[in-house]
């Protein structure tokens, strides 16, 4: 007899395997995953290997009220049909001494997992030792690290000099703000932290927390004014030159009207 109890998988109401006992049995799955159960049961019970003397296919239908089950199970490979018995097939595996060893190994293996790769290794069963009782199998409890924000808690001046170092653009009184609605926040939730240091910087690097308290906009820099100077002047000394030149260039010179008319009245 290997213990009081059995390995079973969590997946096992999903088994193709399963699921053509039902067909083969017109049953359902929690029929089958039952009947499955008091078999597995009883052969850990009344034997170390699986092999069940005496035990028929007819005597396994009637106990689980499944007709058809015993020839199913044979067809899916799950057992032999013998004519001195039973034979569950792959029984050692999963279950009697050697396989809950192997599994109380693995689960102790897995609760301490923050241990050493040696210690762990020392955790294991020895060989010839009697195999725990999982029925009260012993878990080493993990220690709960998380605690809840003190009623009275204030802002420790080393997490607002932090905070300041942080985001300079937050006055104390703002900070002290913060601190407040931080407090209320986790106060109102109930909630608790293993890190309260670490929540306070969350906290801090919140987008509604910056949203809240956003950093001041730099003032635009003013362009210096540069006066130029007017042209005006200048234009109008240039166009008096352009005047009096086209004028000189259109008036005749001296004595030419006097020579012409000379040369007319000679003519």
């Amino acid at each position: 007899m290997a213990g009081d109890w059995i390995k079973m998988r969590g997946n096992l109401w999903d088994d193709p395997r399963v699921a053509r006992i039902c067909d083969m049995t017109d049953s359902g799955e929690a029929a089958v995953v039952g009947a499955l159960y008091w078999l597995w049961s009883t052969a850990d019970q009344h034997t170390e290997d699986g092999c069940m003397p005496g035990l028929t296919l007819r005597q396994i239908d009637r106990k689980t009220g499944l007709q058809g089950f015993g020839a199913a199970l044979v067809a899916i490979g799950w057992l032999v049909d013998d004519p001195h018995g039973v034979v569950i097939q792959g029984f050692e595996e999963h279950n009697g001494t050697s396989a809950k060893r192997r599994a109380t190994d693995a689960q102790r293996k897995a609760t301490f997992r923050n241990v050493s790769a040696s210690d762990a290794d020392n955790l294991r069963t020895d060989a010839g030792q009697k195999a725990p009782d999982c029925g009260a199998r012993e878990r080493e409890e993990i220690k709960d690290t998380h605690t809840a924000l003190a009623s009275d808690w204030v802002l420790p001046k080393a997490w607002g000099d932090w905070a300041i170092a942080e985001y300079p653009h937050w006055t104390p009184d703002v900070i002290r703000s913060i601190a407040d609605q931080f407090a209320d926040h986790f106060r109102a939730k109930a909630s608790t932290s293993a890190d309260w240091l670490a929540s306070w910087h969350k906290w801090c690097r919140d987008d509604l927390t910056h949203r809240a308290h956003p950093q001041p906009r730099a003032s635009p820099v003013k362009a210096p004014s540069i006066t130029v100077p007017s042209t005006d002047k200048g234009a109008d000394q240039f166009k008096a030159a352009m005047d009096a030149r086209a004028a000189s260039a259109t008036k005749p010179p001296p004595g030419f009207l006097a020579s012409a008319r000379r040369v007319v009245g000679t003519a």
